[in-house]
């Protein structure tokens, strides 16, 4: 078996023992052992697997979420908070990649030429945003906001997804769309288990969605640094 081969078992066999733990046992200690190896397996697999030159904002997302993953296992508000900030920097950044991929900028434009200075006054935004609410607010509206932009963002870079996959069929296109349709219904199934209906079925359904989730982030990294002469990164 080849080393990418056993990342990627290595990778499903940790995230099972992380969902059976957390979210069936409930058991905090055994999930913190299972959950930093879940990223660091995928991230293995990736850079095995994709032969081309890597691109720069892809290990970046695999490092945040990481991050963003492990914080908010410490269950404390705070580390929360971050969390979710760190989740919506990593949608800022998917947003950014798959709008390039959409092609609906012309390369040569000015409003091309000042996209990546948005999206870096975006996460800047984000970032002071906290800062000030968590210092100087001190208020639950923090939170709210945070969430709702969260959202907002999901929600854009879903539909982003979907029309990329609509109008150019591409196999990245194809990968970003599974694992954010496999990521919203199994966060879907696990608010109804929460607060609707406590039938346990909704906890291994959403356990089974969120199981390939970052194989599918993993392919679409693969597939784009495949296209990455024809998109001009």
């Amino acid at each position: 078996m080849k080393v990418k081969d056993i990342a990627l078992v290595l990778f499903f066999i940790a995230n099972a023992c992380y969902l059976f733990f957390f979210r069936i046992m409930e058991n905090k200690d055994m999930s913190l052992v299972f959950k930093p190896m879940i990223i660091p397996f995928i991230f293995l697999y990736y850079t095995i697997e994709s032969k081309k030159k890597k691109n720069p904002l892809h290990l970046l997302l695999l490092g945040l979420i990481f991050i963003a993953d492990n914080i908010n296992l410490l269950l404390e508000t705070i580390f929360y908070q971050f969390a979710i900030l760190i989740y919506l920097i990593v949608l800022v950044i998917l947003f950014f990649l798959i709008v390039k991929d959409a092609k609906i900028i012309n390369q040569n434009s000015k409003l091309s030429k000042y996209l990546g200075l948005l999206f870096i006054v975006a996460i800047a935004f984000a970032l002071i945003t906290k800062i000030t609410s968590v210092f100087i607010v001190k208020t639950k509206f923090h939170s709210y906001y945070l969430i709702l932009n969260y959202i907002v963002f999901f929600v854009g870079v879903l539909a982003m997804s979907f029309y990329n996959f609509i109008k150019f069929k591409s196999k990245s296109a194809k990968f970003l769309l599974l694992a954010l349709g496999f990521m919203f219904l199994s966060d879907m199934l696990s608010v109804t288990k929460t607060y609707y209906l406590k039938y346990d079925v909704f906890v291994y359904l959403s356990m089974l969605l969120e199981l390939p989730v970052y194989y599918f982030f993993a392919q679409f990294f693969i597939e784009r640094d495949k296209n990455a002469e024809k998109i001009k990164e």
